[in-house]
């Protein structure tokens, strides 16, 4: 029993093997995700933030370009529905999914954003991270 496993084994891998050199060689998979390159952030200083009422998120009045916050340990930008977030207001900030954006920060209040929090200007479910 156990050499007629060890023989199936062994040609399915060499088929495999065989398919995968000979079959697949001209094709090329790529993905392409269409997520434009985080914002540049410069700052000479830390920008200036007031807390939204009721919350622990604290919103960067003073920049324009696009939306900042503050929540916890990170500092999220929305740009025209893109999220990206840092460690640091001067980044480097790296794209996140909109589902990870903390919810408390998707849902403040229209007077502390700009930005539509979606790109699609859908309102989608997202995580609590």
């Amino acid at each position: 029993m156990y050499r007629l496993l060890t023989s199936v084994v062994v040609i399915c891998t060499i088929v495999l093997t065989s398919f995968v050199s000979e079959g697949l060689a001209g094709v090329n998979v790529s993905v392409g995700i269409n997520v434009p390159p985080p914002p540049a952030v410069v700052f000479p200083s830390e920008p200036q933030v007031v807390v939204v009422p009721s919350t622990r998120v604290y919103y960067a009045p003073a920049v324009t370009d696009f939306d900042m916050y503050r929540y916890g340990p990170y500092w999220y930008i929305n740009r025209d529905g893109y999220w990206y977030r840092s460690r640091a207001y001067g980044g480097p900030f790296t794209p996140i999914a909109y589902r990870y954006v903390p919810h408390q920060v998707v849902v403040v209040p229209a007077k502390y954003r700009h930005h539509p929090h979606h790109p699609h200007g859908k309102h989608h479910e997202h995580g609590n991270q």
